[in-house]
């Protein structure tokens, strides 16, 4: 390892142990106030490592800067087109030019000084892990801290939604800046920061996602386009940054078929599209249906009633809560549907209540067995802390 490599070490140390220490002891620099330490530490990388700029064509820069913004875009195109079904929130920032300049201007500002101070680290990392490890951990800390005062993080749920939010899709966020930054230099990262963190204070609406939604397309996102970007630029003979070669066709089909099946986890977890996921709670319906079990729920049933048959499984809506029981009597009054249900357990009688037209979520078509079980573990944990 170089001299110069075990400097950058030794200061990265330095700053996760601040880091660590202003998260856990003494809460300081929280929000956007977090421009004052990476100002700080942005002239101490400066004056302890210097500061080159990485040379590259300016087609090369320009091609990259293009295909960062298209993709970008386009993510945030269809976001908004999932509001179509989910629904939109309307922004609670004022859109007068003086509140919009004094929204954004910390934000541009914060953001530059980050990608700067990502770049000067990156730059002279020379590849090596340890320090990319290490800047890993320093900027999903920053995003923390950044994001910190929207949370309580007191409140179990809300520690849950900012590991959600926030922690995951920090890590594959800053994994791609990263390698950019090393790669293209620090112009590109900034554009995709803008991008991503000013729209909320530009556009009147933002579409209202589950956070399940939210927090996968949020973790995949930069590694598609990383993806796309290095496959795209990889195929230019004439780029002049270094770069691994293309990947070879069965790298490229494994990763064709993982975002196949993450897209179709997503279409089954938002709830929007004709079949729904959903993970059993309760031991009401075993052995049939166990407590973890993730049952597949097909939803065009309800357009379909008279297709509904007694031993059906049936998903419904009753006293705020759903519940999976078996149908066991079906009768027709006046165009409404009365359908009485009951668990599979032994032991179990028949419900005390009529399924009726509107409660009606759907129909079990299949389930696939334990896949669920962490995220019970988890709901009970969360209950069990709220009391």
């Amino acid at each position: 390892m170089k001299k110069s490599e075990k400097k950058i070490i030794v200061f990265e140390l330095i700053i996760i142990f601040f880091l660590i220490l202003n998260v856990f002891v003494k809460n300081i620099f929280s929000g956007n106030n977090v421009v004052f330490p990476v100002g700080i530490l942005l002239l101490i990388s400066i004056l302890l490592f210097g500061f080159e700029k990485v040379k590259m064509i300016s087609k090369d820069k320009k091609k990259i800067i293009t295909i960062i913004i298209f993709y970008t875009v386009s993510f945030l195109i269809i976001i908004y087109g999932f509001g179509l079904f989910t629904g939109y929130v309307k922004s609670p920032y004022s859109f007068t030019l003086k509140n919009i300049i004094k929204n954004t201007f910390p934000v541009v500002i914060l953001l530059a000084l980050l990608e700067l101070f990502r770049y000067n680290l990156s730059h002279k990392s020379n590849k090596n892990k340890k320090i990319y490890f290490m800047m890993l951990i320093i900027f999903t800390t920053l995003d923390f801290l950044i994001a910190l005062p929207s949370y309580d993080i007191k409140d179990c749920e809300e520690i849950l939604k900012m590991l959600t939010l926030v922690i995951l899709p920090s890590i594959t966020k800053n994994i791609m800046l990263i390698d950019f930054s090393y790669k293209y230099g620090y112009l590109p990262t900034i554009i995709y920061q803008l991008i991503m963190n000013l729209y909320i204070y530009l556009l009147p609406i933002y579409p209202n996602l589950s956070i399940y939604l939210e927090s996968v397309v949020m973790f995949l996102l930069p590694l598609i386009i990383k993806y796309i970007v290095d496959n795209t630029l990889t195929k230019e003979k004439k780029v002049t940054i270094e770069r691994k070669k293309a990947k070879n066709i069965f790298s490229n089909i494994f990763i064709g078929i993982c975002v196949l099946l993450i897209v179709i986890i997503i279409s089954l977890y938002s709830n929007i599209f004709s079949y729904w996921i959903a993970v059993v709670g309760s031991g009401s319906m075993s052995p049939t249906i166990q407590v973890g079990d993730a049952i597949i729920v097909d939803k065009t049933i309800k357009n379909h009633l008279e297709n509904l048959k007694v031993g059906d499984i049936l998903v419904f809506r009753m006293k705020d809560s759903i519940y999976t029981h078996r149908v066991v009597d079906i009768k027709e009054e006046n165009s409404t549907y009365l359908i009485s249900t009951k668990g599979d357990r032994k032991g179990q009688v028949i419900d005390n209540w009529t399924v009726k037209n509107d409660d009606i979520v759907g129909i079990v078509k299949f389930k696939v067995s334990y896949i669920g079980y962490p995220t019970v573990l988890l709901n009970r944990f969360i209950k069990e802390n709220k009391r």
